[in-house]
């Protein structure tokens, strides 16, 4: 078990972003657990018509199952650092996701 947890907020599972190469750059020097946050965007339902609303639930819920098929492109880039760590997905607005999962 780390000491401590790294929480890299990926915004695009495609090639390694700034974040997660300083994410996987302190994890090998320190030693810790990487997480990875993808947070599936949930429109401004509350602006919306009764009508739209529907829709915008069924394209955020797609992409939801979008983000948790992506578990494995995370997987092969700890596998390249040879790293420990966990792909998690949530639903909302990013700071708010990212503020849970810190905690």
């Amino acid at each position: 078990m780390s000491p401590l947890d790294i929480l890299v907020h990926v915004r695009t599972a495609e090639g390694e972003s700034p974040a997660t190469r300083a994410g996987f750059a302190l994890g090998q020097r320190l030693q810790t657990y990487l997480y990875a946050l993808y947070v599936a965007p949930v429109g401004a339902v509350a602006f919306s018509t009764p009508e739209t609303v529907v829709f915008q639930v069924q394209e955020a819920d797609q992409l939801y199952n979008e983000a948790l098929a992506q578990q494995g492109w995370w997987r092969s880039l700890l596998d390249k650092h040879q790293a420990s760590g966990e792909w998690l997905v949530a639903q909302g607005e990013a700071v708010e996701a990212l503020y849970h999962a810190a905690r």
